[in-house]
């Protein structure tokens, strides 16, 4: 098996992939739930803070590429003809990167959103609350 080969990559009826592989990408999806599970619970935290949207972001990227994960691993392991290609493990990547990319970019805007998150909460400490019952 040599991973250099476009053969390997983008044969329509690939080998059989070793089980060690096999094991370690399910390991992968174990761990892409376990984060889901902490992101949902981190989103479930901070409600109307200004890292909701942040967690929110990740726990839906972890559950869908681990629900995608899971369903290469099953075609993988069945021996679908063409779904069980090894280029639509190129392609999760590359939709992984692609989307990780754009919630770092929302990461990296979390400095000013924390300081216009506090400089309206200095704003509203002086506005008296009005009962509307």
């Amino acid at each position: 098996m040599n991973f250099f080969k476009l053969q390997y990559w983008f044969s329509v009826r690939p080998e059989p992939m070793q089980l060690i592989f096999l094991k370690g990408l399910l390991f992968v999806v174990i761990i892409f739930l376990a984060a889901l599970i902490f992101f949902k619970v981190m989103e479930k935290r901070d409600r109307r803070g200004i890292y909701n949207k942040i967690w929110r972001r990740l726990s839906s990227f972890f559950s869908v590429n681990a629900i995608i994960l899971a369903f290469l691993l099953f075609f993988t392991y069945e021996g679908v003809p063409f779904l069980s290609g090894r280029f639509w493990f190129l392609f999760w990547l590359i939709e992984m990167l692609a989307w990780f990319a754009f919630i770092a970019k929302d990461i990296r805007k979390l400095p000013e959103e924390k300081k216009k998150f506090f400089e309206k909460q200095e704003y509203h400490k002086y506005i008296p609350e009005r009962n509307l019952k």
